[in-house]
């Protein structure tokens, strides 16, 4: 840390500085001739958000519609910028269930889901709302995208439901889901969806399998793909590049590459997962 200069020194030392090079870095922020402060990437803005109970429940920048969008309270939030006020989107009847929301990106909608309950969709224009009935389904706690396909999870069956990619000629439109496939035996429910190497990755508490779309058939079980790791629950997953981090109901934190998978818990780690409750 170092002192700040006088304020009048300060000016002065950054008018003569702008002048020289027409802009200047000041305090994590950068100075132009107009006298305009223009943010650095990588900075962050404080946001205070009063939702009526449960938190805040998801944070996510769309690039593709240049959105701050928030999940708190179960309503979506969403600000032009990092700066500006998060303001509701989605309807009140409209909202998701207290706990951590997954949210998946297709450029024109996100979809986003809870730990149960109905989907809600938002395309950065309109209202948000609840993903209707019919094909797609109506209690998710989990969801993927991978080839433009959102894929979700029937909670308490074996199923999990896909999408058709989007339209080439009207490729704002909502996605339409087409159908949907059971995996293994209807007692082992599906509890978590993601994508690795190009592959969906189906997990139930005793097993997973891989599965790929040939656009032609989708979602085609990948032969000897099966591998009796499991996962403890639909929150207990995350992504990083093209691995996969999760949780077995053994609590033993794994890395999943390549259909490898490896055990990356330390002694330490093991003794803080052994810690929690859910």
């Amino acid at each position: 840390m170092q002192k700040h200069p006088f304020p009048g020194r300060l000016e002065k030392n950054l008018l003569d500085t702008v002048n020289q090079q027409g802009a200047a870095e000041i305090f994590n922020g950068l100075i132009d001739k107009a006298g305009a402060i223009h943010k650095r990437p990588g900075l962050f803005f404080n946001q205070t958000l009063t939702p009526t109970g449960g938190g805040v429940q998801a944070l996510y920048y769309w690039p593709a519609k240049d959105k701050l969008v928030a999940v708190a309270g179960g309503r979506i939030y969403s600000a032009a910028s990092p700066a500006a006020t998060l303001t509701p989107v989605s309807e009140t009847v409209a909202t998701l269930p207290n706990g951590p929301v997954k949210i998946v990106d297709t450029g024109h909608w996100l979809y986003f889901c809870g730990s149960s309950g109905p989907m809600l969709c938002w395309n950065g224009t309109d209202t948000a709302t609840q993903v209707a009935d019919g094909a797609a389904p109506t209690n998710v706690s989990a969801i993927a995208i991978i080839n433009q396909r959102v894929i979700a999870n029937q909670r308490g069956t074996n199923r999990f439901w896909y999408t058709s990619p989007p339209d080439l000629e009207h490729p704002s439109n909502p996605l339409t889901w087409t159908g949907y496939l059971e995996v293994g035996r209807t007692s082992e429910d599906i509890v978590g969806l993601d994508v690795s190497g190009g592959e969906l990755i189906a997990f139930k508490r005793e097993s997973f399998q891989a599965f790929y779309d040939d656009a032609t058939t989708p979602f085609k079980p990948i032969l000897g793909s099966q591998q009796f790791n499991g996962l403890i629950s639909a929150t207990g997953i995350t992504r990083l590049n093209n691995s996969l981090f999760f949780v077995g109901p053994d609590r033993v934190i794994r890395k999943l590459m390549n259909r490898e998978v490896v055990d990356i818990s330390t002694p330490m780690l093991q003794r803080s997962m052994d810690k929690l409750m859910d």
